[in-house]
């Protein structure tokens, strides 16, 4: 993750009252993992469905798919 990226993460995570460590290029990802096991993903999928290309195939927002590109490097 680019450093401009982890910083807007690191300053969305504050506003929202995080009270972890702040993220690293080394534990981000892991993070984001471990989020995944609570969020509601019918809210995050609906979140970023109007950021999607025109003809973007929505169906593919699944958290497995998410995971997956969270374990590439």
């Amino acid at each position: 993750m680019a450093r401009a990226n982890l910083t807007l993460l690191n300053n969305a995570l504050q506003q929202t009252g995080w009270s972890g460590a702040l993220l690293a290029p080394q534990t981000w990802r892991e993070a984001v993992r471990e989020r995944l096991h609570s969020a509601s993903w019918e809210q995050a999928a609906a979140g970023v469905r109007p950021f999607l290309a025109s003809g973007a195939d929505a169906a593919l927002l699944t958290p497995e798919n998410l995971r997956q590109l969270l374990i590439a490097d």
